[in-house]
């Protein structure tokens, strides 16, 4: 290709460009960061040169368009301990979670027990009850020795809010929306749900997973020829939050046996932002399998929320941690103990105030009774 042709590409690509991107009146909603470059490898002669031309004019484009990003409105928060209900949930509680399932901008709290998905709404006087579905019927074919859960609130095809949850006394999980004051089931869930569209199978006869999950990868996903896949307790997403800057980001938090957790915080650093750090990773230790992530106070800095790793129904303690650029605090900026074991966490705007409400799930060892306490 002559430099007249590869100009000739150029003008061409950059036309192509403007009439793409000039689709967007202005003051539409853009998204919160760019896509990634275009690839463009090396080599392929003229064809390979007029791709990479292209890309270059696309990449110019988007960067030309880009919207500043808008950083976070951070709400006043204080960390306490309040007891807000004490429930017997007809059988031992194994996951917590929370999100908004009816549309009106308020979550509700699904708590996940070895029998029942339970819907749980806070009021003035604590927590009621707003439905309850049964787990399916099938038994499992191997069950762990210590009964294992997990329940995630995920968008369904329909745009509405479903719940997805699975007991390792089950033979398989389920999928429900609410629907009024009942849960309606959509359909059966084979693997247990981590978050977002992440799922694992528990390791046969164990009370852990094996996957993908440490370092961010999807859990589900088969692990390299020759290496052992990699096991873990619990895994806890967040992809609504942004940085400090207005950054969209992602974090998970991965928790292996011995009470390791490895978070990955992945960052979508705009074309102009020579500063961001698209992917970092933390580790934290002595933690335990119920925990929690997410921006409690919307400042742009994620807050991990750690129980203790000590054995199930033992004296409990949560720990909250805020994930700086080098990593978790040196200290947690709250901590409370609990005569009993923490067994779940979860964290969710219930009260529709702007900040999210963090919830902690405290029993004995197989109690039905179950203490929930708010931590701000």
């Amino acid at each position: 290709m002559t430099a007249r042709a590869r100009r000739g590409a150029v003008v061409a690509a950059v036309a192509v460009v403007a009439a793409v991107g000039g689709g967007h009146p202005a003051g539409a909603s853009r998204p919160p960061s760019p896509f990634p470059p275009t690839p463009a490898p090396e080599g392929g002669g003229g064809p390979g040169a007029l791709w990479r031309a292209m890309a270059e004019a696309f990449d110019a484009a988007s960067a030309a368009r880009e919207p500043p990003p808008r950083p976070p409105v951070p709400v006043k928060v204080t960390w306490r301990a309040r007891r807000v209900a004490s429930i017997d949930l007809g059988a031992a509680l194994l996951a917590l979670t929370a999100g908004d399932l009816d549309g009106d901008a308020r979550a509700e709290l699904v708590a996940l027990t070895e029998r029942d998905v339970i819907v749980l709404r806070p009021t003035a006087r604590g927590l009621v009850e707003v439905a309850r579905a049964a787990l399916p019927a099938e038994p499992a074919a191997i069950r762990p020795r210590d009964p294992v859960g997990a329940v995630v609130i995920a968008p369904g095809a329909d745009g509405r809010s479903e719940v997805r949850a699975r007991a390792s006394l089950h033979g398989r999980g389920g999928r429900w929306i609410l629907d009024g004051k009942a849960l309606r089931e959509l359909g059966p869930l084979a693997a247990f749900p981590l978050c977002g569209d992440l799922e694992a199978a528990l390791v046969p006869g164990r009370n852990y997973f094996a996957g993908g999950a440490a370092g961010g990868a999807a859990p589900a996903g088969p692990a390299a020829k020759d290496e052992p896949a990699p096991v873990f307790h619990a895994v806890r997403c967040r992809s609504d939050v942004v940085d400090r800057a207005g950054r969209a980001v992602r974090a998970q938090v991965t928790v292996e046996p011995g009470g390791r957790a490895t978070v990955v915080v992945e960052t979508r650093c705009g074309g102009r932002d020579a500063g961001c750090v698209p992917r970092r990773e933390h580790r934290l230790d002595g933690v335990g399998v119920a925990i929690e992530l997410d921006d409690v106070d919307r400042d742009g800095t994620l807050e991990l929320v750690t129980s203790g790793a000590g054995a199930p129904g033992d004296a409990d303690a949560v720990a909250v941690w805020t994930l700086g650029a080098a990593g978790p605090s040196k200290k947690p900026v709250f901590r409370r103990g609990f005569s009993g074991g923490v067994v779940a966490l979860g964290s969710g705007d219930v009260d529709g105030d702007g900040d999210r409400d963090v919830f902690a799930a405290v029993r004995l060892a197989g109690a039905r009774k179950v203490a929930l306490w708010l931590l701000h």
